[in-house]
Protein backbone atom coordinates (compact mmCIF):
# COMPACT_ATOMS: atom_id res chain seq x y z
CA UNK A 1 0.00 0.00 0.00
CA UNK A 2 1.57 3.34 -1.03
CA UNK A 3 2.44 5.76 1.73
CA UNK A 4 0.13 8.80 2.02
CA UNK A 5 1.81 12.19 1.88
CA UNK A 6 0.79 14.79 4.47
CA UNK A 7 1.13 17.60 1.92
CA UNK A 8 -1.81 18.91 -0.12
CA UNK A 9 -1.20 18.55 -3.86
CA UNK A 10 -0.78 21.91 -5.60
CA UNK A 11 -3.71 21.27 -7.93
CA UNK A 12 -6.01 20.59 -4.96
CA UNK A 13 -4.88 23.78 -3.21
CA UNK A 14 -5.54 25.88 -6.32
CA UNK A 15 -8.94 24.24 -6.68
CA UNK A 16 -9.87 25.17 -3.11
CA UNK A 17 -8.86 28.79 -3.73
CA UNK A 18 -10.99 28.95 -6.87
CA UNK A 19 -13.99 27.41 -5.09
CA UNK A 20 -13.64 29.84 -2.19
CA UNK A 21 -13.35 32.84 -4.50
CA UNK A 22 -16.51 31.86 -6.39
CA UNK A 23 -18.40 30.98 -3.22
CA UNK A 24 -18.11 34.62 -2.13
CA UNK A 25 -18.98 37.31 -4.64
CA UNK A 26 -18.65 40.92 -3.59
CA UNK A 27 -21.91 42.86 -3.28
CA UNK A 28 -22.07 46.46 -4.33
CA UNK A 29 -23.44 47.50 -0.91
CA UNK A 30 -20.17 46.32 0.69
CA UNK A 31 -18.29 49.18 -1.01
CA UNK A 32 -20.66 51.91 0.21
CA UNK A 33 -19.64 53.58 3.51
CA UNK A 34 -21.97 53.44 6.50
CA UNK A 35 -22.07 57.23 6.83
CA UNK A 36 -23.18 57.82 3.24
CA UNK A 37 -25.40 60.86 2.81
CA UNK A 38 -27.17 59.57 -0.29
CA UNK A 39 -27.26 56.13 -1.89
CA UNK A 40 -29.02 55.47 -5.19
CA UNK A 41 -29.25 51.95 -6.63
CA UNK A 42 -30.53 50.40 -9.85
CA UNK A 43 -31.28 46.69 -9.79
CA UNK A 44 -32.04 44.28 -12.65
CA UNK A 45 -31.27 47.04 -15.15
CA UNK A 46 -30.88 44.44 -17.92
CA UNK A 47 -34.43 43.19 -17.28
CA UNK A 48 -35.77 46.74 -17.21
CA UNK A 49 -34.02 47.47 -20.51
CA UNK A 50 -35.65 44.42 -22.11
CA UNK A 51 -39.08 45.40 -20.74
CA UNK A 52 -38.74 48.98 -22.00
CA UNK A 53 -37.71 47.81 -25.48
CA UNK A 54 -40.85 45.66 -25.65
CA UNK A 55 -43.14 48.36 -24.22
CA UNK A 56 -45.69 49.76 -26.67
CA UNK A 57 -45.99 52.90 -24.54
CA UNK A 58 -42.26 53.62 -24.86
CA UNK A 59 -42.34 52.94 -28.59
CA UNK A 60 -45.22 55.39 -28.97
CA UNK A 61 -43.43 58.01 -26.85
CA UNK A 62 -40.21 57.72 -28.87
CA UNK A 63 -42.22 58.07 -32.09
CA UNK A 64 -43.54 61.52 -31.17
CA UNK A 65 -41.96 64.27 -33.35
CA UNK A 66 -40.41 66.19 -30.44
CA UNK A 67 -38.60 63.17 -28.99
CA UNK A 68 -37.87 61.54 -32.36
CA UNK A 69 -35.88 64.57 -33.49
CA UNK A 70 -33.72 64.54 -30.37
CA UNK A 71 -33.20 60.78 -30.55
CA UNK A 72 -31.69 60.89 -34.04
CA UNK A 73 -28.43 62.43 -32.82
CA UNK A 74 -28.31 60.09 -29.83
CA UNK A 75 -28.92 57.07 -32.06
CA UNK A 76 -26.05 58.07 -34.35
CA UNK A 77 -23.73 58.36 -31.37
CA UNK A 78 -24.81 54.96 -30.07
CA UNK A 79 -24.25 53.38 -33.50
CA UNK A 80 -20.73 54.81 -33.64
CA UNK A 81 -20.01 53.63 -30.11
CA UNK A 82 -21.20 50.11 -30.89
CA UNK A 83 -19.04 50.03 -34.02
CA UNK A 84 -15.90 51.14 -32.20
CA UNK A 85 -16.44 48.74 -29.27
CA UNK A 86 -17.40 45.83 -31.47
CA UNK A 87 -20.56 45.05 -29.51
CA UNK A 88 -24.17 46.19 -29.27
CA UNK A 89 -25.82 48.33 -26.60
CA UNK A 90 -27.93 45.43 -25.35
CA UNK A 91 -24.76 43.42 -24.58
CA UNK A 92 -23.25 46.37 -22.75
CA UNK A 93 -26.37 46.75 -20.61
CA UNK A 94 -26.48 43.02 -19.86
CA UNK A 95 -22.82 43.09 -18.87
CA UNK A 96 -22.66 46.29 -16.85
CA UNK A 97 -26.30 46.70 -15.88
CA UNK A 98 -27.05 43.93 -13.39
CA UNK A 99 -26.67 46.29 -10.43
CA UNK A 100 -25.46 49.87 -10.28
CA UNK A 101 -24.99 52.07 -7.22
CA UNK A 102 -24.10 55.73 -6.77
CA UNK A 103 -23.15 57.05 -3.35
CA UNK A 104 -22.23 60.38 -1.78
CA UNK A 105 -20.32 60.15 1.49
CA UNK A 106 -18.32 62.56 3.67
CA UNK A 107 -14.60 63.10 3.10
CA UNK A 108 -11.97 65.04 4.99
CA UNK A 109 -12.59 68.35 3.22
CA UNK A 110 -15.49 67.78 0.85
CA UNK A 111 -18.08 65.23 -0.18
CA UNK A 112 -16.94 62.03 -1.88
CA UNK A 113 -18.80 60.43 -4.79
CA UNK A 114 -18.49 56.89 -6.07
CA UNK A 115 -20.01 54.61 -8.69
CA UNK A 116 -20.14 50.81 -8.25
CA UNK A 117 -21.23 48.47 -11.05
CA UNK A 118 -21.77 44.71 -10.87
CA UNK A 119 -20.65 43.07 -14.13
CA UNK A 120 -22.75 39.89 -13.85
CA UNK A 121 -19.58 37.78 -13.97
CA UNK A 122 -18.50 38.72 -17.52
CA UNK A 123 -15.34 40.31 -16.18
CA UNK A 124 -13.09 39.94 -19.27
CA UNK A 125 -15.63 41.44 -21.65
CA UNK A 126 -16.41 44.19 -19.16
CA UNK A 127 -12.71 45.07 -18.94
CA UNK A 128 -12.50 45.19 -22.74
CA UNK A 129 -15.47 47.58 -22.92
CA UNK A 130 -14.13 49.85 -20.18
CA UNK A 131 -10.68 49.95 -21.81
CA UNK A 132 -12.30 50.81 -25.14
CA UNK A 133 -14.37 53.62 -23.61
CA UNK A 134 -11.40 55.15 -21.76
CA UNK A 135 -9.18 54.96 -24.84
CA UNK A 136 -11.84 56.75 -26.87
CA UNK A 137 -12.17 59.42 -24.18
CA UNK A 138 -8.38 59.81 -24.02
CA UNK A 139 -8.20 60.85 -27.67
CA UNK A 140 -10.07 64.10 -26.93
CA UNK A 141 -7.90 67.15 -26.44
CA UNK A 142 -7.23 67.90 -22.78
CA UNK A 143 -8.18 64.41 -21.58
CA UNK A 144 -5.60 62.05 -20.15
CA UNK A 145 -5.95 58.34 -19.38
CA UNK A 146 -3.32 56.45 -17.41
CA UNK A 147 -3.86 52.65 -17.28
CA UNK A 148 -2.27 50.77 -14.37
CA UNK A 149 -1.49 54.05 -12.62
CA UNK A 150 -0.83 52.44 -9.25
CA UNK A 151 -2.01 50.11 -6.50
CA UNK A 152 -4.11 50.70 -3.40
CA UNK A 153 -4.80 47.98 -0.86
CA UNK A 154 -3.22 45.51 -3.37
CA UNK A 155 -5.78 46.53 -6.00
CA UNK A 156 -4.37 47.86 -9.26
CA UNK A 157 -6.20 50.96 -10.48
CA UNK A 158 -6.24 53.27 -13.49
CA UNK A 159 -6.92 56.99 -13.67
CA UNK A 160 -8.59 59.27 -16.18
CA UNK A 161 -8.70 63.05 -16.39
CA UNK A 162 -11.77 63.99 -18.44
CA UNK A 163 -12.16 67.74 -18.48
CA UNK A 164 -12.80 68.79 -14.88
CA UNK A 165 -13.58 65.21 -13.83
CA UNK A 166 -10.84 63.10 -12.24
CA UNK A 167 -11.64 59.37 -12.14
CA UNK A 168 -9.92 56.51 -10.39
CA UNK A 169 -11.24 53.08 -11.30
CA UNK A 170 -10.55 49.37 -10.96
CA UNK A 171 -12.15 45.95 -11.19
CA UNK A 172 -12.52 44.17 -7.85
CA UNK A 173 -13.66 40.66 -8.70
CA UNK A 174 -16.93 41.05 -10.64
CA UNK A 175 -17.39 44.64 -9.47
CA UNK A 176 -16.27 47.78 -11.31
CA UNK A 177 -15.45 50.55 -8.82
CA UNK A 178 -15.12 54.21 -9.84
CA UNK A 179 -14.11 57.10 -7.62
CA UNK A 180 -15.65 60.25 -9.11
CA UNK A 181 -13.84 62.72 -6.86
CA UNK A 182 -10.29 62.75 -5.42
CA UNK A 183 -10.06 60.33 -2.49
CA UNK A 184 -13.41 58.65 -3.10
CA UNK A 185 -11.89 55.51 -4.68
CA UNK A 186 -9.82 54.94 -1.55
CA UNK A 187 -12.93 55.42 0.60
CA UNK A 188 -14.82 52.75 -1.35
CA UNK A 189 -11.92 50.29 -1.19
CA UNK A 190 -11.36 50.93 2.54
CA UNK A 191 -15.02 50.07 3.10
CA UNK A 192 -14.74 46.87 1.06
CA UNK A 193 -11.58 45.90 3.00
CA UNK A 194 -13.51 46.31 6.29
CA UNK A 195 -11.39 49.25 7.39
CA UNK A 196 -14.51 51.38 7.29
CA UNK A 197 -18.00 50.18 8.19
CA UNK A 198 -20.24 49.56 5.17
CA UNK A 199 -23.82 50.66 4.76
CA UNK A 200 -24.95 47.06 5.28
CA UNK A 201 -24.34 47.71 8.99
CA UNK A 202 -26.60 50.77 8.98
CA UNK A 203 -29.92 49.76 10.58
CA UNK A 204 -31.93 52.44 8.79
CA UNK A 205 -30.57 51.44 5.37
CA UNK A 206 -30.92 47.72 6.00
CA UNK A 207 -34.58 47.98 7.07
CA UNK A 208 -35.48 50.03 4.01
CA UNK A 209 -33.48 47.84 1.64
CA UNK A 210 -35.28 44.76 2.93
CA UNK A 211 -38.63 46.57 2.84
CA UNK A 212 -38.32 47.57 -0.82
CA UNK A 213 -37.18 44.25 -2.29
CA UNK A 214 -39.46 44.39 -5.35
CA UNK A 215 -38.34 47.72 -6.78
CA UNK A 216 -35.69 48.12 -9.45
CA UNK A 217 -34.93 51.69 -8.37
CA UNK A 218 -33.98 52.29 -4.74
CA UNK A 219 -32.93 55.47 -3.01
CA UNK A 220 -31.77 56.16 0.54
CA UNK A 221 -30.97 59.51 2.14
CA UNK A 222 -29.55 60.09 5.61
CA UNK A 223 -31.30 63.38 6.31
CA UNK A 224 -29.38 63.92 9.56
CA UNK A 225 -26.35 64.51 7.33
CA UNK A 226 -28.11 65.87 4.24
CA UNK A 227 -30.19 68.62 5.89
CA UNK A 228 -27.22 70.68 7.20
CA UNK A 229 -25.63 70.54 3.74
CA UNK A 230 -28.85 71.72 2.11
CA UNK A 231 -29.57 74.56 4.54
CA UNK A 232 -25.95 75.78 4.42
CA UNK A 233 -26.57 76.85 0.81
CA UNK A 234 -29.88 78.60 1.57
CA UNK A 235 -30.50 82.21 2.47
CA UNK A 236 -32.27 83.09 5.71
CA UNK A 237 -35.74 83.11 4.16
CA UNK A 238 -35.31 79.66 2.61
CA UNK A 239 -33.95 78.24 5.88
CA UNK A 240 -36.99 79.60 7.69
CA UNK A 241 -39.30 78.00 5.12
CA UNK A 242 -37.39 74.72 5.44
CA UNK A 243 -37.96 74.74 9.20
CA UNK A 244 -41.61 75.84 9.05
CA UNK A 245 -42.44 73.02 6.67
CA UNK A 246 -40.83 70.62 9.12
CA UNK A 247 -38.23 69.30 6.66
CA UNK A 248 -35.55 69.60 9.35
CA UNK A 249 -37.46 66.94 11.33
CA UNK A 250 -36.73 64.30 8.69
CA UNK A 251 -34.30 61.60 9.79
CA UNK A 252 -34.43 59.18 6.86
CA UNK A 253 -35.91 59.15 3.36
CA UNK A 254 -36.41 56.04 1.27
CA UNK A 255 -37.73 55.61 -2.25
CA UNK A 256 -38.57 52.62 -4.43
CA UNK A 257 -39.88 52.26 -7.98
CA UNK A 258 -41.14 48.94 -9.35
CA UNK A 259 -41.51 48.92 -13.12
CA UNK A 260 -41.48 45.18 -13.86
CA UNK A 261 -44.31 43.75 -11.79
CA UNK A 262 -48.01 44.25 -12.49
CA UNK A 263 -49.34 46.78 -10.01
CA UNK A 264 -45.82 48.06 -9.32
CA UNK A 265 -45.67 51.57 -7.98
CA UNK A 266 -43.69 54.39 -6.42
CA UNK A 267 -43.15 54.08 -2.68
CA UNK A 268 -41.86 56.84 -0.44
CA UNK A 269 -40.83 56.31 3.17
CA UNK A 270 -40.09 59.09 5.62
CA UNK A 271 -38.83 58.67 9.16
CA UNK A 272 -39.20 61.58 11.58
CA UNK A 273 -36.75 62.30 14.38
CA UNK A 274 -38.03 61.13 17.78
CA UNK A 275 -39.80 63.88 19.76
CA UNK A 276 -39.45 66.28 16.82
CA UNK A 277 -43.00 67.16 15.78
CA UNK A 278 -42.74 70.75 14.66
CA UNK A 279 -43.65 72.21 11.29
CA UNK A 280 -46.03 70.92 8.66
CA UNK A 281 -44.65 67.38 8.56
CA UNK A 282 -44.69 67.05 12.33
CA UNK A 283 -48.30 68.21 12.49
CA UNK A 284 -49.39 65.79 9.79
CA UNK A 285 -47.71 62.83 11.45
CA UNK A 286 -48.42 63.67 15.08
CA UNK A 287 -50.72 61.14 16.72
CA UNK A 288 -52.85 60.17 13.76
CA UNK A 289 -55.89 57.91 13.56
CA UNK A 290 -56.88 54.90 11.46
CA UNK A 291 -58.23 55.78 8.01
CA UNK A 292 -61.96 55.31 7.68
CA UNK A 293 -62.34 56.70 4.16
CA UNK A 294 -60.28 53.90 2.64
CA UNK A 295 -63.10 51.48 3.41
CA UNK A 296 -65.20 53.07 0.67
CA UNK A 297 -62.69 52.47 -2.14
CA UNK A 298 -63.79 50.29 -5.04
CA UNK A 299 -60.29 49.81 -6.45
CA UNK A 300 -61.20 51.59 -9.70
CA UNK A 301 -60.37 55.12 -8.58
CA UNK A 302 -57.75 57.10 -10.50
CA UNK A 303 -57.03 59.27 -7.49
CA UNK A 304 -57.16 58.81 -3.74
CA UNK A 305 -55.57 61.18 -1.25
CA UNK A 306 -56.27 61.08 2.47
CA UNK A 307 -54.87 62.60 5.64
CA UNK A 308 -55.95 61.64 9.13
CA UNK A 309 -54.10 63.67 11.78
CA UNK A 310 -54.93 63.37 15.46
CA UNK A 311 -57.83 65.84 15.28
CA UNK A 312 -59.42 68.69 13.37
CA UNK A 313 -57.29 71.20 15.28
CA UNK A 314 -54.34 69.75 13.38
CA UNK A 315 -55.94 70.98 10.14
CA UNK A 316 -55.98 74.48 11.58
CA UNK A 317 -52.29 74.22 12.51
CA UNK A 318 -51.52 72.94 8.99
CA UNK A 319 -53.24 75.97 7.46
CA UNK A 320 -51.37 78.30 9.81
CA UNK A 321 -48.09 76.57 8.97
CA UNK A 322 -48.65 76.95 5.23
CA UNK A 323 -49.49 80.63 5.71
CA UNK A 324 -46.36 81.15 7.82
CA UNK A 325 -44.19 79.45 5.19
CA UNK A 326 -45.70 81.69 2.53
CA UNK A 327 -44.93 84.74 4.71
CA UNK A 328 -48.27 86.30 3.80
CA UNK A 329 -47.94 89.14 6.35
CA UNK A 330 -51.26 88.50 8.04
CA UNK A 331 -53.13 87.63 4.86
CA UNK A 332 -54.25 84.28 6.26
CA UNK A 333 -55.70 85.82 9.43
CA UNK A 334 -57.41 88.59 7.49
CA UNK A 335 -58.86 86.11 5.01
CA UNK A 336 -60.22 83.89 7.80
CA UNK A 337 -61.76 86.93 9.49
CA UNK A 338 -63.55 87.92 6.27
CA UNK A 339 -64.89 84.38 5.74
CA UNK A 340 -66.11 84.24 9.34
CA UNK A 341 -67.88 87.56 8.91
CA UNK A 342 -69.64 86.30 5.76
CA UNK A 343 -70.66 82.99 7.33
CA UNK A 344 -71.35 84.44 10.77
CA UNK A 345 -69.44 81.48 12.15
CA UNK A 346 -66.14 80.85 13.90
CA UNK A 347 -64.10 78.58 11.56
CA UNK A 348 -62.11 76.91 14.31
CA UNK A 349 -64.88 76.41 16.87
CA UNK A 350 -67.99 76.07 14.69
CA UNK A 351 -66.68 74.36 11.54
CA UNK A 352 -63.47 72.43 12.27
CA UNK A 353 -64.85 71.30 15.61
CA UNK A 354 -67.53 69.41 13.68
CA UNK A 355 -64.84 67.25 12.02
CA UNK A 356 -62.72 64.32 13.20
CA UNK A 357 -59.74 65.58 11.21
CA UNK A 358 -59.79 62.98 8.45
CA UNK A 359 -60.16 64.40 4.97
CA UNK A 360 -59.99 62.39 1.74
CA UNK A 361 -60.41 63.00 -1.97
CA UNK A 362 -61.56 60.28 -4.37
CA UNK A 363 -61.42 60.89 -8.07
CA UNK A 364 -62.01 59.23 -11.40
CA UNK A 365 -61.32 60.79 -14.80
CA UNK A 366 -64.35 61.08 -17.04
CA UNK A 367 -64.46 58.80 -20.05
CA UNK A 368 -63.08 60.40 -23.21
CA UNK A 369 -61.42 63.21 -21.28
CA UNK A 370 -58.77 64.90 -23.42
CA UNK A 371 -55.47 66.37 -22.28
CA UNK A 372 -56.27 69.18 -19.80
CA UNK A 373 -54.98 72.59 -20.88
CA UNK A 374 -55.54 74.23 -17.51
CA UNK A 375 -56.31 73.48 -13.88
CA UNK A 376 -59.96 74.28 -14.59
CA UNK A 377 -60.01 71.65 -17.36
CA UNK A 378 -58.60 69.12 -14.94
CA UNK A 379 -61.11 69.95 -12.21
CA UNK A 380 -64.09 69.80 -14.56
CA UNK A 381 -62.80 66.62 -16.18
CA UNK A 382 -62.75 64.51 -13.04
CA UNK A 383 -65.59 63.02 -11.05
CA UNK A 384 -64.46 63.70 -7.51
CA UNK A 385 -65.74 63.25 -3.99
CA UNK A 386 -64.43 64.96 -0.87
CA UNK A 387 -64.89 62.97 2.32
CA UNK A 388 -64.59 64.47 5.79
CA UNK A 389 -65.04 62.59 9.02
CA UNK A 390 -67.84 64.08 11.15
CA UNK A 391 -68.17 64.10 14.91
CA UNK A 392 -70.80 66.82 15.37
CA UNK A 393 -73.64 66.64 12.85
CA UNK A 394 -75.45 69.66 14.28
CA UNK A 395 -72.51 72.03 13.80
CA UNK A 396 -71.94 70.67 10.30
CA UNK A 397 -75.57 71.27 9.32
CA UNK A 398 -75.27 74.84 10.53
CA UNK A 399 -72.18 75.31 8.35
CA UNK A 400 -73.98 73.86 5.29
CA UNK A 401 -76.89 76.23 5.89
CA UNK A 402 -74.54 79.22 5.99
CA UNK A 403 -72.89 78.15 2.74
CA UNK A 404 -76.27 77.75 1.07
CA UNK A 405 -77.46 81.18 2.16
CA UNK A 406 -74.21 82.87 1.20
CA UNK A 407 -73.69 81.32 -2.25
CA UNK A 408 -77.37 81.08 -3.13
CA UNK A 409 -76.71 77.52 -4.29
CA UNK A 410 -79.46 75.04 -3.49
CA UNK A 411 -78.29 71.99 -1.57
CA UNK A 412 -80.39 69.00 -2.54
CA UNK A 413 -80.87 66.39 0.15
CA UNK A 414 -81.62 62.73 -0.51
CA UNK A 415 -81.31 59.36 1.16
CA UNK A 416 -79.22 56.46 -0.14
CA UNK A 417 -79.18 53.17 1.79
CA UNK A 418 -79.82 54.95 5.07
CA UNK A 419 -77.28 57.69 4.43
CA UNK A 420 -78.27 61.34 4.02
CA UNK A 421 -76.71 62.86 0.91
CA UNK A 422 -76.30 66.59 0.24
CA UNK A 423 -75.78 67.49 -3.40
CA UNK A 424 -74.57 70.87 -4.70
CA UNK A 425 -74.52 71.67 -8.40
CA UNK A 426 -71.57 73.86 -9.37
CA UNK A 427 -72.21 76.56 -11.98
CA UNK A 428 -70.74 75.94 -15.46
CA UNK A 429 -67.31 77.32 -16.23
Amino acid sequence: MPKQSGKMPAIAFIGLILIASHAYAAKIEEFIPDDSIVCFMLRDVDDVWTAVEASENWKAALATPAIKGRMEGITQGIDMLQLMLGTDLQSIVEMLGHQIAFAVFPGADTQMMGLIVHTSGAIREAERIVNGLTQMAGTNEGNRVEPHAGKYQKIEYSTAKLGNLSLTYAFVGDVFVVGLTPGSFEGLIDTYRKQRMSITGNDRFRKLYQKFTEGQVFGFANMDRASPLLTAKMDEAKRHEFSVLGLDSLQTLGYSLDVLNVGGSHQLYAQIKPNHRSGLLGTLLQGGQPLQSIQGLSGKEDLFISIAPSGADAIWRILETIATAADDSGGFSNGIAQIEALLNLNIKNDVLDALTGEIAVWGQFTEGMGKPKSLADLLYGIDAAIVAGLKNQSKWNTFLGSIQNLANMPIQQSNYKGTTLHRVSLPPE
